[in-house]
């Protein structure tokens, strides 16, 4: 599809040259993933976009070596226990099998939770063995990593404590978000 494409692109290039007042054009049509994809695509310009972050939206071989241009982090806001049965998240996808210390972070959906990064063969990785794990998915403490628990929410995810000493509230948490403005 992305070669139909690009061959349409230079065959109206072609003809536009041939009329005489359309040399002076600029032409693009590579943005993140066919920069690293398609060469051929490149042509006078490239308008990476996702890279520039350190974020690929394609698998890299091992001679990208991105890094993070940045990070997203929060507070816990709230502790707290739950008992055995008791339900968490939306639809009550999640239902504690034992008393579970949980954690709140003010962050969902909305801020662009749910949505992955993706950028190093490494992050990719480490995405797929944590949803491996349950389908969990984990938000990174300085005592260790901290599974999400049930579904995010608009404004609000809950964290398990149960497995991580020494959590508190106020302690700063790094979750993985796609940078998307």
């Amino acid at each position: 599809f992305t070669k139909n494409q690009l061959r349409t692109l230079l065959k109206l290039r072609e003809q536009l040259g041939g009329l005489g007042n359309y040399n002076h054009l600029m032409w693009h049509a590579a943005n993140s993933a066919a920069f690293l994809t398609l060469p051929s695509s490149h042509l006078d310009l490239v308008r990476v976009g996702t890279l520039l972050y350190g974020q690929s939206p394609v698998p890299l071989d091992s001679k990208w070596d991105l890094a993070e241009t940045w990070q997203f982090k929060t507070r816990i806001i709230q502790i707290r226990t739950l008992p055995k049965g008791h339900s968490v998240g939306y639809g009550r996808l999640f239902r504690t099998e034992k008393p579970t210390r949980i954690g709140v972070i003010p962050v969902g959906y909305g801020h662009g939770l749910e949505l992955e990064p993706q950028s190093t063969p490494w992050r990719q990785i480490k995405q797929a063995l944590s949803k491996g794990l349950k389908g969990q998915r984990l938000v990174v403490h300085p005592h260790g990593p901290l599974p999400i628990l049930g579904r995010v929410g608009m404004g609000l995810t809950t964290l398990d404590l149960t497995k991580t000493e020494g959590v508190q509230v106020g302690d700063e948490v790094r979750v993985a978000m796609r940078r998307v403005t």
